[in-house]
């Protein structure tokens, strides 16, 4: 495309540059999958676990602790504590999203396994292989267009050329940046696997202050978790005799009747 060449003529020139690589590379929007390696498939690993625990400090530490050894980090928490009007201890739970290197999820999960009581455990894996190598032929491709019409702008002499192809360098650009980004995202997944873990803590009068409370408070504190839950019963079979007591009284009046009935006529016959 000359200096002299026309936006018409020299949109002609791209659209010849662009179908010729489209071709190669199997055509922007539906690229083929080009020969894909057996030996570097691009997998992603996930796997989740629900844990029971009656030491939550301890566990909940000992979780971090696997983690960091293994060069891990906590990608998402979230963590709450449950408890009743009565002031009764539900526990605590945490919901933890962990990114491990894919080279020390089995250690990883190995190591988990020994934590609490595992309720539940799942792994998984996906296969990007296709969309990771369709994605880089599209940067590949998309890279070509940028340096062509780059040069195509260096020789424009024409404003409306000029401008023109200005628009369709960021275009281009645009698309370029977004496909690099899902590259990079799908390279840290790969990279670094997924591991949920739902941690939750097991409250019982024999396990309140296991992970160090003095045996006195101990006993203290599961001797007030017994009297709460012997109020609690109390409240509702009290609120259960409320409730009822209507349809006994009801239920009283007709047995009175009818045995009332049954006298009378028993009295008649003899």
């Amino acid at each position: 495309a000359g200096p002299e060449m026309g936006y018409e003529s020299a949109g002609a020139v791209r659209d010849e540059g662009v179908t010729a690589e489209t071709e190669e590379a199997g055509g922007l929007g539906g690229l083929s999958n080009p020969d894909l390696p057996e030996t570097d498939r691009k997998l992603t690993y996930s796997a989740s676990f629900d844990i029971n625990t009656k030491q939550y400090d301890a566990d909940y530490a000992k979780i971090n602790a696997e983690l960091s050894a293994v060069g891990g980090y906590v990608a998402n928490e979230e963590s709450s504590a449950y408890s009743s009007e009565t002031g009764k201890n539900y526990g605590r739970n945490s919901y933890l999203s962990l990114r491990v290197p894919v080279d020390s999820l089995n250690a990883f999960m190995d190591s988990l396994s020994g934590i609490g009581e595992v309720v539940s455990r799942h792994k998984s894996t996906d296969d990007l292989t296709s969309q990771y190598y369709d994605t880089d032929a599209r940067i590949e491709m998309l890279n070509m267009r940028r340096d062509r019409l780059m040069g195509y702008l260096a020789s424009a002499t024409k404003a409306e050329d000029i401008v023109a192809f200005e628009q369709e360098l960021s275009d281009v650009l645009y698309e370029l940046d977004q496909l690099q980004g899902s590259k990079r995202q799908m390279d840290q997944l790969i990279d670094y696997a997924t591991v949920d873990v739902t941690l939750t803590e097991l409250i019982t009068p024999e396990t309140i202050g296991a992970d160090g409370q003095p045996l006195g408070d101990r006993a203290s504190d599961a001797f007030s978790m017994s009297m709460t839950g012997v109020g609690e019963f109390m409240e509702n079979f009290a609120i259960f005799w409320a409730a009822a007591l209507p349809v006994i009284i009801l239920l009283a009046i007709f047995a009175a009747v009818i045995y009332a009935v049954i006298r009378l006529i028993l009295w008649l016959r003899k």
